[in-house]
């Protein structure tokens, strides 16, 4: 026994030792990423079509082609070979067969490779498929859910980069149409990776990233104060943060080491598959640290055991948290750390890597291309996140595939899925606002399609409970829905506390939205007050606002007499202006002061029509009026003390107060979303 312990006091002095050798030495060489080869798209299909006719593509005759083509889109060669054999088709003489083979097979492909069919079609350019996909998208517009909001996506990627000393960001939604299947070369991280995650965040340069961010003027102001570890629960970050808590459910207080802040060096990848996360990062001198911690503790303690397995030749180390029952696997391959929430995920990792990298979104030709152009030091692009807006919001009605159909043979068509109608009105209209902290313009589809998503899809018509429309006793999609424009311009004013709590609600809102009309009827006004006055509590009059002669409409709570609570508490009123403009208010006092700067015929100049949203947030101003309602919000009750929300939120609004403005503009060119934006500096 006493053998034993002096055994385990000697390793346990051994690993204090390289512990403080960690502390000391610290050389990070930058690693990036290498291009290697890896299996294109074109050659799996090439491999495909040898397997079948023994031949090689290149030698087979028309009719052997329009068969081979036919057998691999049908059959189970896997998606590579099944999207070129559908871009293939339509190189054959035969059009009407080749139409033929995709009509058969079109409402069985996923989303990707019916993009790519819906391609093919149009590509023939004969009367029989322009005519089909004419057919198809009248069936998929008269379809309610194929309006529904932001189910209409493609694959897209979202990239942030320095612009010093501000940040921009670009969005750019993805076509298959423009894919390079010939792509032969890709970034050796991103093969670690199969198809189809729910998302995958990239960081090039991850440790200098996060150091330059600590380093700066934003970072500093959260200095010695709990925000940067409240930071954790913020949406955005809820990732790495789920991550952080599986990893003190395994490790426990060995979970410091394994920290995603502390472990993960240079290049840091994450994706998501379901629940489970999949990491991938250059080893580090952490790992061997880690692995060696573990290695002790694993003999020596309680709280958790380690198993080791095998995955094409990787050992794979599962850590088992004995009291929780979480686990978290990991495994080193060649200059790469792989971690893995769920042992299935990190075993199809290791897979794809070594034996089928074809499976690998690293060479998927879209995301390839994509990852290939990223600034791999973290110089100039510090993120890069691949999305599916449409699965990541999730929408009710997202899951039909109508929406996503509907905007990929609008595409093929030639026509736009987002309506700009009245974007350049509703752009100076917002720029007539007046005192807002943030104003924006929105476009999208048209209102009365947008209608019977709400009435078939979320059912909003049909429940006699909580039915709008039977609230009202009137026909909205007839009598309102058709006279307003795609576009509305929106306001943000800020919110104030309100020291009284008035029924359920505290707080005073000052919010405006305008939509230019079209051909709205004489009495539009009057038709807008039975119905806000049917659908809330509220009592609305008219009165005239003097200079121009606009109508207002005004809301009033006929259920206080406080008049400090009337004037602030939310009271929608509206105004229409000069038969063109419909305008909403939060209070009475937002719509008087709206009406007044609002022009009876907003200018059109100087916009671009297929900018669809855009907007800037004054951010320092937004910081100052948010930490004075949270200050009053949260200091109407005795659960936080003054210095503990002071000692948030005042940081928060320090280190806010270093940037002016964040501005962004969207538009659609080709049936392809593209935005920017720019967070702005204080100089």
């Amino acid at each position: 026994m006493r053998r034993f312990l002096l055994i385990a006091a000697a390793t346990l002095l051994g690993s204090i030792g390289l512990m403080a050798f960690y502390v000391m030495w610290d050389y990070d060489p930058d690693n990036v990423s290498p291009m290697v080869a890896a299996p294109s798209y074109l050659s799996i299909f090439e491999n495909a079509v040898k397997t079948r006719m023994g031949k090689n593509w290149a030698d087979l005759d028309p009719g052997a082609r329009g068969r081979v083509l036919a057998d691999i889109v049908a059959g189970r060669d896997g998606e590579p070979a099944r999207e070129v054999a559908l871009f293939k088709l339509r190189e054959l003489p035969d059009k009407a067969a080749a139409l033929a083979v995709i009509k058969k097979n079109l409402d069985r492909l996923d989303d990707e490779r019916y993009e790519v069919a819906i391609g093919s079609i149009a590509a023939l350019g004969t009367p029989a498929a322009t005519g089909a996909l004419d057919s198809l998208y009248k069936r998929l517009n008269a379809d309610p859910a194929a309006h529904t909001p932001l189910g209409d996506y493609r694959s897209s990627s979202f990239l942030v980069s320095r612009a010093e000393p501000d940040l921009k960001f670009a969005f750019q939604e993805r076509s298959r149409n423009d894919a390079d299947y010939a792509l032969t070369q890709a970034r050796e991280i991103s093969l670690f990776f199969p198809a189809h995650p729910q998302y995958l965040i990239s960081i090039p340069n991850s440790d200098d990233v996060l150091k330059d961010f600590n380093d700066s003027r934003f970072a500093r102001a959260l200095a010695k104060s709990p925000v940067p570890e409240d930071v954790w629960r913020l949406p955005l970050l809820k990732t790495v943060a789920s991550l952080r808590a599986r990893l003190g459910e395994t490790f426990g207080f060995l979970a410091p080491y394994f920290s995603p802040e502390k472990l993960f060096r240079d290049h840091f990848i994450i994706g998501r598959y379901g629940e489970e996360y999949l990491i991938a990062s250059y080893k580090d001198k952490n790992v061997s640290l880690g692995e060696t911690m573990l290695d002790i503790f694993g003999k020596l303690g309680k709280d958790f055991g380690i198993r080791k397995w095998d995955v094409d030749g990787t050992t794979v180390a599962t850590v088992r948290n004995l009291k929780s029952g979480r686990t978290l696997s990991y495994a080193t391959v060649g200059d790469y750390f792989v971690v893995g929430t769920d042992t299935a995920v990190i075993k199809t990792s290791l897979h794809t890597f070594n034996s089928d990298r074809g499976a690998s979104i690293g060479t998927d030709p879209l995301f390839n291309k994509a990852f290939a152009g990223l600034d791999q030091t973290g110089q100039r692009d510090v993120l890069l996140a691949w999305i599916d807006p449409t699965e990541y919001f999730d929408v009710i009605g997202s899951r039909n595939p109508a929406g996503r159909h509907r905007a990929v043979v609008a595409r093929a068509l030639g026509r736009e899925t987002i309506t700009t109608d009245g974007s350049a009105s509703s752009s100076a209209i917002a720029g007539s606002f007046p005192g807002q902290l943030g104003v924006a313009t929105m476009g999208g589809d048209d209102p009365s399609m947008l209608w019977r998503y709400i009435v078939d899809v979320r059912s909003l018509g049909k429940n006699p409970i909580d039915s709008l429309a039977r609230l009202a006793k009137m026909d909205i999609g007839k009598q309102i829905i058709p006279f307003l424009a795609p576009s509305m311009a929106l306001g943000y004013g800020g919110v104030d506390h309100l020291k009284r709590e008035y029924g359920y609600s505290n707080t005073a809102f000052n919010l405006l939205m305008a939509w230019p009309l079209r051909s709205a009827p004489p009495r539009f006004d009057s038709t807008l007050s039975l119905f806000f006055g049917r659908i809330t509590s509220l009592v609305y009059t008219s009165e005239i606002l003097s200079g121009n002669g606009t109508k207002l409409w005004i809301a009033s709570d006929t259920t206080t007499n406080d008049s400090l609570l009337k004037e602030r508490k939310l009271q929608p009123s509206f105004a229409v202006v000069n038969n063109q403009v419909l305008i909403i208010a939060s209070t009475p006092a937002a719509l008087r002061r709206a009406a007044a700067a609002v022009p009876s015929a907003p200018e059109v100049v100087g916009n671009n029509p297929r900018t669809y949203f855009q907007g800037q947030v004054r951010v320092d101003s937004f910081a100052v009026n948010s930490a004075a309602y949270l200050k009053a919000f949260l200091l109407q009750s005795d659960r936080y003390s003054p210095q503990v929300i002071a000692g948030r939120i005042d940081p928060i609004r320090t280190a806010l107060a270093g940037y002016e403005t964040l501005e962004w503009g969207f538009r659609q060119d080709n049936g392809l979303r593209h935005g920017e934006g720019r967070l702005v500096a204080r100089k």
